[in-house]
Parts: C-alpha cells; structure tokens; sequence
C-alpha cells in the first residue's frame, strides 16, 4: 500500500486536486523575493528552478521567519521540518524543494536572488483537498495615479487573489479556479491639453553603408495632444522651442567606400597624326586590410569617374614648318632689341611645339629676337628738347707759365749758283 498525491492511503487521487504554475521575473534586484504561497492541507509538494542559477530558494511561514535559508545563510542540512512536515532541499543546480505534506500552516516561498542572476524562473505543484477547499477571490487594490500629466493616460492597479476566511494572500491560480472574476486591470484618464511639442521619428538607415559622406533623415513636425488624446498636427510656429534636425550626417560608418583607380597613360598609339592613349580604370577596395583589391565595377557605381582613353597628335606625318612673322622694328627711344613671333605650323595653319619643325635640314629653331636697335639722330627745332639747355663753352684758365719756343722759318734759297 502506498499514499496517494493526496496524503491517502492506497487513494486514486479524486480527493484533492493538482494546482501547477511557474514564476518568471526578469530584472530582478539581488535579494528575497516571494514567489507564492502554499496553503494548509496541501500535498505532494514540488518547487524546483526552471534552469540552472546561483540563485537559493527560501521558505518561510505566515509571519515571515524564515525555516530554510533565510537570513542569506544557505541550509547545511538538507531535511528542514515544520510542525512535523518534513521538507526535503537538494541545493543541486538546479535547486528542488520536496515534502508529502499535508501542512499544518501556510509557507511562503521565496527566492534569495544573488548578483549577476536577475533573471528568475521556477515551476511549482502541489495539491489542495477538495473536500476542505476554501473560497477564493480577487481583490482589486488601489489604482495608480495616471501615467501622464496632459492628455490622456492610463490608471492602472494590480488585482490579488486572496483566501476569503483568513484574508491572506494566495497564489491566483487558486481564484482562476474558483472562476472568480478578475477586476479590470487599467482605465483610462483624462488630464489637461499639453502644449504643443516637435514629434521626432526614428532615424531611417543610413544612405550608404560606406564612407562617411551618407545622411540619415527623421520626420519632424509640431502636434499637439488634447485632454481626450486626440493628437493633432500644428503650425511649426506653435511650438516654441528650436525645430530638431531631420538630418543628419551617419556618424557610424564602418569603412571607406571603394574608389575607382587609374592606371598611367600609355604611348601615343600612332607616330604621327591624330591617334589614342589609354589607362586602365578599376575599381579597387579601400577597406581596411583589403586596401587595393580589386572589385567588381558595381561596387564603385555605374558610371566611371575617369577617363579611360584621351586622344593625342604627335604632329603631322608631313608639312610642318617654321613660320615667322617680321621684325617689329625700334620704335621709340631706348628699346634695345627688334623681336618676332616664331611659330610651328601645318599646311593647314594649325600650330605645333616648335621642336616638331625640327628635321635634318631645319636643325635649329629661328630666333624671335635679333640685334640691339639703332634709332638714327637728327637735329630738330630747341624748342622740342625738355630742361635747361646745357652750356655751350666755358671759361678756362692756365695757370702754368707760358715759355719761349724756337721758332725756324723755312730755308732761303741757296747761296751759291
């Protein structure tokens, strides 16, 4: 013979019946933290995490002294009784809570939430006597101020189920059980008109997904949110703080764009004559660790930046020679040099760099200058010239002292026949 789930000898069960649930908090601060309440009677008691943790679970009776890890002290032993239940804790991970029961008063179990673990979850079963099942239902608690100061919120409240005999908090599967109507759990509110305020989206993506030369946009405009929540757009003016930006330069840009690069010119295709030179454009990665790769052409855009060929003339095949013009002769004072224009050119008038006219007749180009100028005087009317005339002689004095000199007449005829 054996006990049955509840606590009857060699029983098929239809005594009681089976109350299961789970406990699924996230955030929670380190610390205890009820999880629910067991009543008296209940059997075939089962608490046990959902997954591994560092977390502890606790229990305590109706007036909060705790029995099994209370006070942060973890349990040594692993059999804790209460009024002659005996609860049985494996602190394996994950931890588990057992007991036959029936008990002899109320526990509360908790969890003791450690640092790094506040993320809680725990399933439970136990079993409650039909026979003895006392009424539950639901109170509603108080509601919450409203959750905005203009326009139109909400008042919420948190309903609880409670044991109508001893008006005790009690899980609310037990009220979902006795088909006790749940209050409501919000309403709305109605405050006052808010002020008119910028409304700012979410940024869109950014316009390109390299660089950093993309933009992002948001809508901006001014509404406002009347006592009944309607929501209504406005004139920008009816806003009195500055208008956001709805752009936006993308700040997080993960890599240079690809470039298109140029290769250098090739040689003139052709000698003489209208001809081609040509390069090669690719377009290359500038990602960091990639830098020079080459990509597909898509990758830089459709349309390439630079030229890939440009025409060239490395002069004609026949015909050049030098033209010079004539010599712009002095005309006025003080110029020294007479000069031309020398030029290289085709049949057809079209000029060339002089050295193209180079051959082995023509071996030296002409010279666009020549000689100093030589302007011819002549005498002219004084009254042309400018400033004082200069004098034209000058006293002069010797202050040596004149001395004799011999004078000869020339010879007389001679004397003698």
């Amino acid at each position: 013979l054996k006990l049955d789930k509840c606590g009857v000898c060699d029983g098929d069960g239809s005594t009681c019946k089976t109350i299961e649930g789970s406990f699924d908090e996230r955030n929670l601060s380190p610390g205890y933290h009820d999880v629910m309440r067991i009543p008296v009677g209940a059997t075939a008691i089962r608490i046990e995490e959902a997954r591994t943790s560092s977390n502890n679970l606790a229990m305590k009776n109706s007036s909060d002294h705790y029995f099994l890890n209370g006070n942060s002290m973890i349990q040594v032993g692993k059999d804790v009784e209460l009024n002659g239940v005996y609860f049985e804790y494996d602190d394996g991970k994950p931890e588990k809570i057992t007991a036959k029961g029936p008990l002899q008063e109320e526990i509360v179990v908790s969890v003791l939430v450690r640092k790094g673990n506040k993320d809680v979850s725990i399933v439970y079963e136990f079993s409650v006597p039909v026979a003895e099942e006392v009424d539950y239902m639901y109170k509603p608690g108080e509601w919450s101020p409203c959750s905005v100061t203009c326009g139109k919120g909400q008042h919420t409240r948190t309903p609880y189920c409670v044991d109508t005999k001893t008006q005790n908090r009690v899980i609310d599967q037990l009220c979902d059980d006795a088909n006790s109507t749940k209050p409501e759990v919000e309403k709305p509110c109605e405050t006052v008109d808010c002020e008119a305020e910028w409304f700012q989206g979410e940024w869109e993506p950014c316009s390109q997904t390299c660089g950093d030369k993309g933009e992002q946009y948001r809508v901006v405009y001014c509404h406002q949110i009347f006592a009944n929540g309607r929501r209504v757009t406005v004139e920008d003016g009816n806003c009195t703080v500055a208008r956001p930006e709805p752009y936006q330069k993308c700040a997080n840009f993960r890599f240079a764009c690809p470039e298109w690069q140029a290769g250098p010119w090739s040689a003139c295709s052709e000698k003489c004559g209208d001809a081609f030179q040509y390069r090669s454009v690719t377009c290359r990665s500038e990602k960091e660790g990639e830098e020079g790769k080459l990509l597909p052409a898509e990758a830089c855009g459709s349309e390439e930046s630079m030229e890939s060929q440009r025409p060239c003339n490395l002069g004609p095949c026949t015909g050049l020679k030098f033209v010079t013009t004539d010599w712009k002769l002095c005309s006025k004072c003080n110029e020294t040099e007479e000069t031309r224009e020398v030029t290289c050119k085709d049949t057809q008038g079209r000029a060339y760099p002089l050295e193209k006219c180079l051959t082995d007749d023509e071996k030296e180009i002409p010279p666009d200058t020549r000689n100093l100028c030589i302007v011819p005087l002549k005498v002219v009317d004084e009254a042309l010239c400018q400033g004082e005339k200069p004098e034209a002689k000058t006293n002069c004095t010797n202050e040596e002292k004149c001395t004799g000199t011999w004078y000869s007449s020339p010879w007389s005829n001679c004397s003698a026949q």
